[in-house]
């Protein structure tokens, strides 16, 4: 099962989902299904929640809320990868300047915790 953290609706802000992981954490142990997985909400709102454009959220809030529900789950995926991350120069770019800069911050802070940089 995977929860959305809901940060980028701004249901939850970034750095306090985790108290809501760590709960769903301790009834899944409990119900014996240990499994627990994250759905991160990598984007935000251009002006209104549901009434904007998605835009990619900074890196730092993305950092923050990975650092807030990681010890809980097992799993991290992002919602809508395609438009909110995108590799620079890619013959299938898509979305908008700050999905080039999200990819590559995100890029930059994975090869680090693999020891590539």
């Amino acid at each position: 099962m995977a929860y959305q953290d809901e940060v980028g609706v701004k249901k939850t802000k970034a750095g306090t989902a985790g108290k809501y992981f760590e709960e769903l954490y301790y009834m899944h142990n409990k119900a014996g299904r240990s499994r627990l997985w994250a759905d991160l909400e990598v984007f935000e709102f251009e002006k209104d929640v549901y009434d904007s454009a998605l835009i990619s959220s900074s890196f730092d809030r993305v950092i923050t809320q990975l650092e807030d529900i990681s010890p809980f789950v097992e799993n991290i995926l992002i919602y809508q990868y395609v438009g909110l991350m995108s590799k620079p120069d890619s013959i299938a770019g898509a979305g908008h300047k700050r999905a080039e800069k999200l990819y590559v911050d995100y890029m930059r802070w994975f090869n680090k915790q693999r020891g590539l940089v």
